[in-house]
């Protein structure tokens, strides 16, 4: 297909010792990259349920009202960043992943499995049993009246 498979790195001990740091500094390397080949578009795998438990983990630890966009312009980098995922539950991807025989990938960071977003994701899912509604509910408020911070041009 023509499509150049590149695989970038950062050497260990040099990435932050937490999770939000860390997706900046990764999702920086992609952006940098991408200038350097002229590219202009990226998805990234990002899903419903990660959308949700973005909304959740903003309110609780920043009290903002903000979650991902399925399309953001970043302005800084002149790169469009999509998801085309953004509509699909988690457990309808990992149902056609095991489907299809894809490889399970497991994230190896020590401090992922111990993180705020983690502990995000299992209070979710709690109060997800409590009120059955949970995530169409947090779901419908991020469309209704979701974040615009990232389309925002930064200040100069």
């Amino acid at each position: 297909m023509g499509i150049e498979l590149v695989i970038l790195g950062e050497g260990e001990g040099k990435m932050p010792t937490e999770c939000y740091s860390c997706a900046r500094v990764r999702r920086k390397m992609i952006f940098d990259a991408m200038r350097n080949r002229g590219i202009t578009t990226v998805a990234f795998g990002h899903h419903k349920d990660d959308v949700n438990e973005t909304l959740l983990l903003n309110l609780l630890q920043k009290g903002e009202f903000a979650a991902m966009e399925p399309k953001i312009y970043f302005y800084r980098y002149g790169v469009t960043l999509i998801r085309p995922l953004y509509f699909v539950e988690e457990k309808e991807i990992v149902s056609f992943a095991r489907g299809a025989g894809f490889l399970r990938f497991v994230c190896q960071c020590p401090i992922g499995q111990h993180s705020k977003r983690k502990e995000t994701k299992m209070l979710l899912e709690f109060i997800q049993k409590k009120f059955p509604h949970t995530k169409t509910n947090l779901f419908h408020a991020i469309e209704n009246y979701g974040s615009k911070k990232a389309l925002l041009e930064p200040k100069k």
